[in-house]
């Protein structure tokens, strides 16, 4: 089990609104040592997110990234303020180099810069 938490980034808000990233990166350091090339299978990810009280009509996405393939990513829509978990991505390969990413979208609101409320938090539940 891999847990993280990161504060999602401030949102430029422009006319059409903005996004906040919140990056979650499974580095070697995150498994145990000797780990590398073992297979791991994904079990679940359990997710805690923060919002963007400033903001007006916030979506939220939870992301899944294949090892060192962030260019391909899958997402599910998640609540802002909540937690849960996904199983969604438990059909993919998982492992070191696997990333996830909760990403705030948000259309406007009063003010130009979006501050999240607290932090996002993901664990990673895995077996080898």
């Amino acid at each position: 089990m891999i847990s993280k938490t990161v504060t999602p980034t401030v949102i430029n808000v422009i006319s059409i609104g903005g996004t906040g990233l919140a990056i979650f990166s499974l580095s070697p350091s995150d498994f145990p040592a000797g780990s590398f090339g073992v297979p791991k299978q994904l079990l679940g990810i359990d997710w805690n997110t923060t919002s963007y009280p400033e903001n007006i009509k916030e979506s939220v996405e939870l992301c899944y990234s294949r090892p060192y393939n962030t260019a391909q990513r899958t997402c599910v829509p998640i609540w802002p303020g909540s937690s849960g978990t996904s199983t969604d991505f438990n059909d993919q390969p998982f492992g070191q180099g696997a990333g996830v990413t909760i990403k705030h979208h948000v259309l406007g609101g009063g003010a130009r810069l979006g501050y999240p409320a607290g932090s996002d938090t993901v664990t990673v539940r895995y077996r080898d």
